[in-house]
């Protein structure tokens, strides 16, 4: 069964554009670039960008700025990646200096009990 994990964030006040648009391509390239131990590609799709909603859903949104979805084939897939995976690591590790604050997001799809 499909898993999903989304994270929704807003940038530190100071930081550079240019160095979040960096990050934020890496962001699209770890689906390559996240590999298991044998060497498979296991993550299904990445996709994300900046908050585009006005009006009453853009307040809704509040201040979230950046929403990013990852796609795996199951849950353990899924938590490879969040916990296991040594390329995502690193790459969050160099991502979180510039979170103001940030909300992340895993589901199965179409589990609801």
């Amino acid at each position: 069964m499909p898993a999903t994990h989304v994270i929704t964030f807003k940038l530190k006040d100071d930081t550079d554009l240019l160095a979040a648009r960096s990050l934020f391509e890496g962001v699209f390239e770890m689906k390559n670039s996240c590999k298991k131990a044998d060497g498979v590609s296991y993550m299904l799709s990445v996709r994300g960008g900046k908050q585009i909603t006005e009006g009453l859903l853009g307040k809704l949104a509040k201040e979230w700025e950046w929403t990013f979805v990852f796609e795996f084939e199951n849950t353990d897939d899924l938590q490879y990646f969040l916990l296991k995976d040594p390329t995502h690591q690193k790459f969050a590790g160099s991502f979180r200096p510039l979170l103001a604050d940030a909300i992340a997001l895993t589901f199965d799809d179409h589990v609801f009990a």
